[in-house]
């Protein structure tokens, strides 16, 4: 059972820190004051970015899933795990997966690239700085949360 434990500690953990991004993430309404300082030209090169970038996060979990599922019909529906310990070593595995699917791929344009004065630079900077934040808070609440519910 320990066992169990320790790999539904780590799928908790990651579970939670999704959440936790995306909830800031959408609350915090990233690129609303970028946006707000593009031109035309600049407001579709942004949506067109966002685009490519939905795609490869699409794209990351189709992969992250297909490996998880590919692990567990060859390996870990194989050992003497209980369900939840399995569900748990798929969620890790597809949520790994993915994560260096996307880190990994080339993103192609930024649009860092296509700004023009500093205050554009300035709101895509704090966006991103963000974004990034959010997620690295998300991790390490995750993970906290999922030790408090592991000790206690």
């Amino acid at each position: 059972m320990v066992f169990c434990e320790h790999k539904c500690l780590v799928a908790t953990g990651l579970i939670l820190s999704n959440i936790y991004f995306n909830v800031r993430t959408n609350k915090e309404h990233v690129g609303k004051e970028l946006t707000a300082l593009l031109n035309e030209k600049q407001k579709k090169k942004y949506e067109e970015i966002k685009k490519n970038r939905m795609e490869i996060v699409v794209k990351a979990w189709k992969i992250g899933i297909l490996v998880a599922l590919a692990l567990y019909y060859f390996s870990i529906r194989k050992q003497n795990l209980s369900v939840l310990s399995r569900l748990c070593s798929v969620y890790t595995i597809m949520y790994i997966t993915s994560y260096f699917v996307y880190m990994l791929q080339d993103k192609g344009e930024y649009m860092i690239s296509h700004l023009d004065n500093k205050e554009q630079i300035n709101a895509w900077l704090k966006g991103y700085k963000t974004m990034q934040k959010n997620y690295n808070m998300g991790l390490a609440l995750g993970i906290t949360a999922s030790i408090l519910i592991y000790v206690f």
